[in-house]
């Protein structure tokens, strides 16, 4: 995990069905981070640092071997306050290429402009998803992402606060991330209702369509329900058997 940065601001919407103002990240882990253990201010995105050992420059730190990075996982690696320090970002990945980057964004809009001059067809060594936890999200956002060049395309469901279809952008993805909602059954953060059938219908969606499916978790609510020991129903063991599935993608499936 790298973060050239840390803090954010949330996204939110106007539900259709609701009408209520929603967001996947109310409760996101960054803020609880910030809160805790490591006391950031989480309303003010900042560079980390910089200095030698600092987190900034961590994947020049690691051994010379392939190796899998989630990229910005305390902000938004495409949030404008990410403007003036994002290109010594980009000069990080290019000079890391046994590295791969998993960009995840809840701001599609901002790709293209914040791409680098040399992106081209895109970077072999950069993944770039979106988050969508919502059908409305799914739509508004899927797009936006499929419209820009990549190598990999993925969608993260998590947290899977209510049955998503993506049928339509399956042919043209190359990985989906499913998982339920970490948090507590009382206090702020509290955990929003989800049903296991949103994730198998998704996980045999992805199977039928030969798109990669990883499961992260299923998330608290359905720990207490299905009675799990792992905190938040990370244990792959425990799941039943249809929701076993942790795929990585190849990027040539499209091909």
């Amino acid at each position: 995990m790298w973060n050239p940065a840390r803090g954010c601001h949330k996204v939110k919407d106007r539900h259709p069905l609701t009408g209520e103002r929603v967001s996947e990240c109310e409760f996101c882990y960054m803020k609880r981070n910030a809160d805790g253990l490591f006391k950031f201010n989480h309303n003010q995105v900042a560079q980390t640092s910089t200095k030698l050992g600092g987190a900034f420059t961590m994947p020049l730190r690691l051994p010379r071997v392939p190796a899998k990075v989630f990229t910005a996982s305390l902000t938004d690696f495409f949030h404008k306050d990410l403007d003036s320090f994002r290109e010594q970002a980009w000069e990080i990945i290019r000079s890391t290429p046994h590295l791969t980057y998993q960009i995840l964004t809840k701001r599609p809009q901002n790709i293209a402009r914040r791409l680098p001059s040399d992106w081209g067809t895109g970077y072999e060594n950069v993944w770039l998803g979106v988050s969508a936890g919502y059908q409305h999200t799914a739509v508004k956002r899927i797009p936006l992402l499929l419209a820009v060049p990549a190598k990999v395309y993925f969608v993260s469901a998590e947290p899977l606060l209510e049955a998503v279809d993506l049928a339509a952008y399956l042919p043209q993805l190359d990985w989906v991330i499913v998982g339920g909602e970490s948090s507590n059954k009382e206090g702020f953060y509290r955990y929003r209702p989800r049903r296991l059938e949103w994730m198998d219908t998704l996980v045999k969606a992805c199977q039928r369509a030969g798109v990669a499916c990883w499961v992260k978790q299923l998330g608290t609510q359905l720990q207490d329900e299905l009675g799990l020991r792992a905190r938040h129903g990370t244990d792959l063991a425990e799941w039943p058997v249809g929701s076993q599935v942790q795929q990585f993608p190849d990027p040539l499936h499209r091909s």
